[in-house]
Order: C-alpha cells, then structure tokens, then sequence
C-alpha cells in the first residue's frame, strides 16, 4: 500500500512555556505497516500538527479508513495525538477517546494499518540503548503486531562477556548506526543487548552477521544468538530464551541459531522431538524414573502424550525386552474392567465361555499402563491396591493366586490430589501410584516445542499419505502459535494429517488453516454451524448496566441465569468444538474434553447432536 505525504510547513512554530504546538522533536517518525507492504512505511513528523486519513489534503495519506482520521501535535518535542473522524483508533488496545501523549516505542491501529511511533537514534550524538523494562515492553509490542498481521520478526541476543557500562553504550551506539530507523537496541538481562529487527525473518542472517563483524575488536567478548518470530517462539519468553541458547552455542565470529538443538527419540516406533527445555528437562527425569522399579503416575490434560512418557519409561528400562500393555479405564465398561485386568475363569459370569488371563498376566514381566485410572470404580481400585503390594492376583471367578511381576504406571487427566479429598479416589491406592510423579505440561507453557512438532506431524503426514513434502509459511506458523490448543499435541497432530488429505500444495498457507486455528477468544466462541457439527453459542449476556450517579444506591438486583442451564450449554459447546477438533471421531473428542466416553455417547443423544 502506498501513500503520500504533503511538504513540511514553513508556519513550524518555536517550543512556547504554554504549552503550544512547537515544530518536530528529532527524528520523530510513523513505521506504518499495512497488511498488503513487506516493508513499513517511514513517515517523519516534520511539523508541528500532522493529520492522517485517506482525504488526499492530510499531511500523511493513509488509503484506508475515515478521511480525516487522526492529529499529531508535537509539544516539547513529544507528540500527542487525537481522533478527528475516527472512532476506531486505538492504541495499545485502548480506545483512543481524547488527546493521549504518544511514547516513541508505542502503537496504534486504524483499522487493518498499524502505526509504531519512533525516534530516529542517529539524531543524537551517543543515543543510550533502551532500558531493559522499556526494551522488554518493545519486544512484546512487536510480538503482538508481528502475530496481529502476520509479519516475520527476528530478535538478535547479543552477549557481552565483562564490558563495562561504558563499552556497552559505544557498542549499542555502533549499533544503531548500522541499523534501520525501526530496528530497537535494548538491555536484554545482564551483560547483553538485544537488537529488534521488525519485518526480517530468515534473512536476518545478513545484517546480523554484519553487525556482529562490527565488533570483531573485541574478540571473544561478544557472542550472537538469533531466533525468528514466529518460527522460533510466539512469544517473549520463548523466543528470548532461543536467542540466548543460540548464543551460548554459536561458533566463534558466527551468529548462532537453534535450528539443530532438537531432541530426537525413538519409541516403540513412533518418533519423538523436544526442544524446549521443559520438555528436556522432562524426559531426563524419565530416564532416571526408567532405571528403578517405582510406579509412576503421569499427569497433564488431554492429549500432552501420557502414553509417551509411560513408552518412554518402559523402553529405557531393563524391562524393555518384555511387554509393553496398555489400557484406557475411561474405554472399558465397569462391570468389564475387572475381568479384563485380571483375567477371569470360565463360567464366572454370563458370557464367560471360556479362561482369560487378563492384562496385568499378559503384561508379566514388563510394564503396564493404566490411562484414565481416575474412572476405575472403588472396587476395582482396591483390587488394584492389593495386586500392586502383594504382586499376586485372583482371576475373577478363581480363589487360586497368581503371582505375577508388573510395573504399574497409571496416568489421568484430572488432579488426582482434588479426586482424593472428594473420595472418588482412594487415598492408599493413590499413595501407591504416585511412588514417582511426572506432570507434563501442555503445549501452550513449551512454546518451542511447536514449530519443530509442526514441521514434524507435517513430515510424517506426507510420508503416510505418499507424496511430497510440504513446507510452512510464517503466517501460517503465526496462526499456530496463536491457538490455544485445548487438545494440546493430539490436536495439533491431526490438524496436520488433516491438512495433509486436503491441501494440494507443496505450502501450509493461514488459508489452509481452519478458521478457529488461531483466531482471537472472542472468534474461537462456536456461533455458527462449522464443518460437520453445528456449534452451540454463548447465550447473549446482558449489557452492563451504566454506573449510577453519584449517592444514588448501586444494589440493583443481578439477573442470574439457572445454573443447570448453564452448565448444559457449556457441555454442548465444549463437546461440540471437540467433535469438530476431532474431526467427528467421537473416542478422540471424548478425550479432548476429558469426558469419559459413555457419558459422552449418552449426552450426545441427550442434546439432539447429528449420528
């Protein structure tokens, strides 16, 4: 998008003491992204009152929006603004209603066109770096406006090893006179300096490594880490931490990126990455678990791979070589559950034709793996109890005792601590279970995980369905990590085999993606028929009511809804985005809400969904 700017003014007036309108403080400028631009518009702010809109008379021609959108006064040097014929100004997220002092570093939105205000550092003789509050407040800034319109972001770690306040101010002043007026210099935690380079993705390589040969004089004071937004992490922690490992790794006089610190693991044929330290630190403990004979509980919401970490634990273990067995309690009916773990003799019951030795026998000498342990009924969690102190077991029907040599790791998505005190759980079998804890996070707190997950899902989606390769635009990576994930991993890896059966091209665009992928809390609320499931809405809220005047009395009555209603519709609605998630598949959407699976089945006849 293009636009024009008028000739400055000669009527500038001198900064007054009153508080006039004074001409334009130094370097003083508008970045203006525009979804349609690669690279943002530069506009000064050369006179003392600056109007924007799409009327071809305001000082900056904006296209879009209302003609005469906003004013820009300049007093001392600073530059306030305020609406004209817009009510759509915000800035910071905020409403713009009246005059606001706009701080360099601070953004506002007309629309679909963004605006960063700015200072141009080279206007001073030694312009400091950033602070590291400010710096920081300017990374997340530009995090949300790379993710708000889908533009690339690259942040550059630069560690300095034993350089005073001063060299760090000459290196940071060297800096900006190798840089874009929209590039930002800041502290970055101690002794290191990050450097923001806005509307730059892979090929931030260059200008990375040519600042960095800037400062070939200091030898090995200085060491360099990039990581890229949003490839590398959506957001300031994760991506600050990628840059900062890059770093700590890069070969001497390079700049270091990440791109090979990944995790890789084979278990029992499926392929497992990490990267984010979480998730290292996670299986490093699995493996310490693995090589002692404790049972271990494995917690984390639906779909963070429980059944992963119980492989994991079992393939390290000296038991690897025997089986590994397991069993989601939530899939088997009650009056069945038991017969199956321990096996029952024939005529024990009707239907019973014939001996079957249950799991926890089939299972001897290895491990099995117990999911959903939560929906197992108080008697079969006492034989459970007993089987797991005595390592001796009763088939149902049979006073005979086995005895049998099983590693039990149970895992659920609920918090056992909380199922205990109610007395869904008892106490001595969870005590028992939970000889050795692993809580695994969900994908939104391991936000490195998700680009190298992606890419991977992606790959071994191709691989399945035969054909080649497809890549990952930056947009389409922006709208990843935007997305709450509620089905965490599993629901990332079949948004990808998904796409994988319907998208014909060699590249995953934002197109392809489905429209609740990545979309904003208020757009992920279901309030139209999507896919195969019609998606029940929010019931409208009533408008808050205006404040009263002052004295008068503000116990008006609220209006409350039956709370059995509401807890109906937010079932309906949960249950209904899980189907959609799941693309139908009624087992995995039952899991992705942590609903055991016959009540799932029965709720669905109860609320008129589709069969």
């Amino acid at each position: 998008m293009t636009g024009t700017t008028k000739q400055p003014s000669s009527e500038t007036t001198p900064p007054s003491p009153s508080g006039e309108p004074s001409a334009a403080g130094p370097g003083l400028f508008f970045a203006i992204f525009t979804p349609a631009s690669h690279e943002p518009r530069i506009e000064r702010l050369r006179i003392s009152r600056t109007t924007l809109g799409s009327d071809p008379s305001s000082d900056i021609v904006i296209p879009s929006g209302p003609p005469r959108a906003l004013e820009v006064v300049l007093r001392s040097g600073e530059a306030h603004v305020r609406p004209l014929d817009s009510d759509d100004c915000v800035i910071e997220g905020v409403l713009l209603k009246g005059e606001r002092r706009v701080e360099p570093g601070e953004s506002l939105r007309l629309g679909d066109v963004g605006l960063v205000l700015n200072r141009d550092p080279r206007t001073t003789a030694l312009c400091p770096a950033l602070g590291q509050k400010s710096f920081d407040k300017r990374l997340r800034q530009e995090i949300a406006r790379s993710q708000r319109y889908s533009r690339p972001l690259a942040l550059l770690f630069l560690k300095l090893e034993n350089a005073p306040p001063a060299v760090e101010a000459e290196i940071a002043h060297k800096i900006q006179q190798r840089l874009r007026v929209v590039d930002v210099v800041g502290r970055i935690g101690q002794s290191a300096l990050g450097v923001l380079l806005p509307e730059t993705g892979a090929e931030a390589q260059i200008p990375a490594s040519r600042l960095l040969r800037s400062l070939e004089h200091l030898g090995d004071q200085v060491s360099a880490g990039l990581a890229l937004c949003p490839a590398d992490g959506a957001d300031r922690d994760s991506l600050v931490a990628c840059a900062t490992k890059a770093a700590l790794q890069a070969d001497k006089g390079a700049v270091g990126r990440l791109s090979g610190d990944v995790l890789t693991l084979d278990l029992l044929g499926r392929t497992i990455v990490a990267v984010d330290p979480v998730m290292k630190n996670l299986f490093e403990l699995v493996a310490d678990l693995a090589q002692t004979d404790l049972p271990v509980l494995v917690t984390g919401e639906t779909g963070v791979g429980k059944e992963i970490v119980a492989a994991a634990v079992h393939s390290w273990s000296g038991r690897r070589d025997r089986p590994f067995v397991a069993l989601n309690c939530a899939a088997v009916p009650e009056s069945l559950l038991e017969s199956e773990l321990f096996g029952h003799e024939k005529g024990a019951f009707s239907g019973a034709i014939g001996e079957k030795p249950g799991l926890f026998e089939t299972a001897d000498g290895g491990t099995l793996f117990l999911d959903e342990i939560s929906e197992a009924s108080s008697r079969t969690q006492a034989e459970l109890l007993r089987v797991i102190e005595t390592k001796k077991l009763r088939r149902v029907g049979s006073s005979a005792e086995r005895t049998i040599d099983v590693r039990v790791i149970a895992a659920s998505n609920r918090r056992m601590e909380h199922e205990v005190s109610r007395r869904r759980f008892r106490r001595d079998l969870f005590y028992r279970l939970n000889a050795a804890r692993v809580d695994i996070p969900q994908l939104t707190r391991r936000p490195e995980d998700l680009p190298v997950l992606a890419r991977t899902f992606l790959s071994e989606a191709c691989v399945k369905m035969g054909r080649e390769p497809m890549s990952i635009t930056e947009e389409a990576m922006g709208r990843l990590a935007a997305h709450s994930w509620p089905g965490n991993v599993r629901e990332l890896k079949n948004l990808m085999d998904y796409v994988v059966a319907v998208v014909h091209h060699d590249e995953l665009t934002a197109e392809h993606l489905p429209a609740h992928i990545g979309a904003s809390k208020k757009e992920e609320r279901p309030a139209e028929a999507t896919g195969r499931f019609s998606l029940v809405s929010r019931a409208a809220e009533p408008a808050p009511s205006p404040s009263p005047p002052n004295g008068a009395s503000q116990a008006a009555p609220a209006r409350f809804r039956n709370l059995s209603d509401e807890v109906e519709e937010l079932e309906k609605t949960r249950m209904a985005q899980a189907l959609e998630a799941a693309g139908g598949i009624r087992n995995q959407a039952a899991k992705l809400i942590g609903m055991p699976l016959r009540t799932f089945a029965h709720k669905l006849g109860k609320y008129g969904f589709p069969k």
